[in-house]
């Protein structure tokens, strides 16, 4: 059954409103508890890979150390404006806003970052500009053989979240010149 908005009176609105509400609020609560979790094995693991590869000499520290780093940086940053896109719902601000379309093409440039960061280490590994033994292993999902991660799925995914941002600008511009006219 099709419910139209007409046909549901405010209270029912209200209602389905308050309901939408808590679940962002509760979304919101569990990415806060994944990004506190996240940032102290992150942190733990990026103080342990470098007091490990300490005495090794500044090259080693551009192997996983410096990936280490800056994938969790990036992770680190989508969580965040993930956590502010739903924190802008719980309070109750309209979700179709520019401000909302610029979180949005924000998690779609951290998504690409996250497919450039793979492809360039994992060609640094493959092409021995990093020769460090043993992790190509790692960075090639356990496969021995040299192989060049193209992870398309992250490509695919920033493209389609790149989109729905100018959709979101798009949708935000058009109801502000609805309300502007009214």
């Amino acid at each position: 059954m099709v419910v139209k908005m007409h046909d549901i009176d405010e209270s029912e609105l209200q209602t389905e409103l308050k309901a939408a509400q808590k679940v962002c609020r509760v979304i919101r609560f569990f990415l806060v508890g994944c990004l506190s979790v996240f940032v102290v094995g992150w942190l733990g693991t990026c103080v342990s890979l470098t007091v490990g590869l300490a005495d090794e000499g500044l090259m080693s520290l551009l192997g996983a150390p410096f990936y280490i780093a800056v994938y969790g940086l990036i992770i680190c940053f989508f969580l965040y404006k993930l956590i502010q896109i739903f924190t802008d719902v719980v309070k109750g601000n309209e979700p179709l806003s520019v401000e909302q379309a610029h979180r949005l093409r924000f998690l779609a440039v951290m998504l690409f970052l996250l497919f450039i960061l793979d492809l360039s280490y994992s060609a640094g590994v493959v092409l021995e500009v990093i020769p460090q033994a043993g992790y190509n292993i790692i960075v090639n999902d356990g496969i021995e053989k040299p192989t060049i991660n193209l992870n398309i799925g992250m490509l695919v995914f920033s493209a389609i979240m790149y989109s729905l941002s100018a959709i979101f600008r798009y949708a935000a511009l058009l109801q502000q010149l609805s309300d502007e006219t009214v």
